[in-house]
């Protein structure tokens, strides 16, 4: 982005990070926002299950 002068992006959290990009896919004309809202779900979901799945792994470890 800097190379073609646009500004140095930053955020406060993975998670804003994320909802600007997943909107910005619908600004693009790639999804609609059903589509958006479904995937930041999915996406966060996914997440979870695997920082679960991790901590069992890590406790069954000990």
């Amino acid at each position: 982005e800097v190379p073609f002068g646009l500004p140095v992006r930053s955020f406060s959290s993975f998670n804003e990070a994320a909802d600007e990009a997943a909107i910005s896919r619908m600004y693009g004309g790639i999804h609609y926002r059903a589509a958006v809202e479904v995937g930041v779900k999915q996406g966060r979901d996914l997440g979870k299950f695997v920082v679960e799945k991790l901590k069992m792994k890590n406790n069954n470890l000990k």
